[in-house]
């Protein structure tokens, strides 16, 4: 999905709870960060700093790991393939033989939480390794078998049992990068 400044995040919905949303539809990573009263500065600062991010798999769980130095701290979000809407689902291009100069794009939106309106908005390259492994992590989690909502919530449970924080999920990460390539808008 394109998002502009000042466009709607979501129509059906007016207003979010502060969240964090990572989603790999339609041939496309989108990291949706839903803020409390966000300040011209602290868009500006999430749009102009020196981002990474990771990802943890687990099973039938993929963390989502992102971290906006002197915004945001090392953060996680789950995802499941399974959860998208079926209309929304889609799979990266198996990454064997993908060329070396190929990363894939991360679109990050965010979003005031009162208002349900984008007011900034950051696309970057992830580093040809993180896109290999990342493509690789989300085809095998789409091909395992949907467990169901109650099961997937009792395996986040056990994973943040053992990885009581973001630092222990982070040590034990399958791939980190820094963000590469910058184009903001806010």
């Amino acid at each position: 999905m394109t998002f502009e400044i000042g466009d709607p995040y979501q129509t059906a919905r007016k207003t979010y709870e502060p969240i964090t949303q990572y989603s790999f539809r339609a041939g496309r990573h989108e990291l949706g960060l839903i803020l409390s009263n966000p300040t011209p500065e602290h868009i500006q600062g999430l749009c102009d700093c020196k981002a990474e991010v990771a990802f943890y798999a687990e099973e039938d769980v993929i963390f989502f790991l992102y971290y906006f130095p002197g915004e945001i701290g090392w953060t996680e979000v789950p995802f499941n393939y399974h959860l998208l809407p079926s209309a929304e689902r889609s799979l990266p291009d198996d990454p064997t033989g993908l060329p070396k100069v190929f990363r894939d794009r991360l679109d990050m939106v965010f979003v005031n939480k009162q208002t349900n309106v984008v007011e900034g908005i950051r696309s970057n390259r992830f580093g040809h390794g993180f896109t290999v492994a990342f493509r690789e992590a989300l085809i095998t989690q789409a091909k395992q078998p949907w467990v169901g909502q109650a099961m997937w919530n009792r395996r986040i449970r056990q994973i943040y049992a053992h990885h009581q924080n973001t630092n222990s999920m982070l040590i034990d990460c399958d791939y980190q990068c820094v963000l590469q390539g910058l184009e903001t808008r806010w």
